[in-house]
């Protein structure tokens, strides 16, 4: 079976912000993306009030790509891209 898309999501409480779990778990997501499914792009986004979502998809190189009406909760909620990097530029 293939899937021309998938999503995912996480909520974390306070005590588990800022142990860098979730940068070892986006990081492991983008490598299983680039290397086994071979994606082009991954697309990400947060909820519009959450401005460290923002710092933290940029610093995954992440960019932004436009703000996308998400009807619950029925706010503008900001998109972001990642291109597959480029195996000539990494080395």
């Amino acid at each position: 079976m293939f899937f021309s898309r998938a999503g995912s999501g996480n909520l974390a409480n306070g005590s588990s912000w800022r142990n860098g779990f979730a940068m070892e778990a986006v990081r492991g997501a983008l490598d299983l993306g680039w290397r086994e499914l071979r994606l082009a792009k991954i697309y990400a986004g947060h909820h519009p009030d959450n401005h460290a979502s923002k710092h933290f998809f940029e610093r995954l190189g992440f960019t932004f790509v436009e703000a996308v009406f998400c009807e619950l909760p029925g706010l503008l909620h900001p998109s972001y891209i990642c291109y597959r990097p480029d195996p000539v530029a990494s080395k």
